[in-house]
């Protein structure tokens, strides 16, 4: 952990490098990722090709996060990786 400011104003700074991989090995609309990384991370998700996928971000909370995949208004179901940091 790294502090700055003096005593009177610490402020503790996020820490950093910490991040989470999720992989979701079968194929699904909606991904429920639990990270505990404290915080609201960005997250990056790659399908089974490694291509890039948009999805929408849902934080539940600052340790878990939802991922939905649509295409045309319907869900589609997906498989691969949620990189978070």
């Amino acid at each position: 952990m790294t502090w700055i400011g003096d005593q009177a104003t610490q402020l503790e700074l996020v820490t950093s490098n910490v991040t989470y991989t999720f992989s979701q090995s079968s194929a699904a609309n909606t991904w429920t990722i639990t990270h505990n990384l404290g915080r609201f991370p960005s997250v990056t998700v790659v399908d089974s090709a490694n291509t890039i996928i948009n999805g929408s971000v849902t934080y539940n909370s600052v340790n878990q996060l939802t991922v939905t995949f649509f295409s045309e208004g319907a869900g589609l179901a997906i498989s691969g990786k949620a990189y978070l940091n």
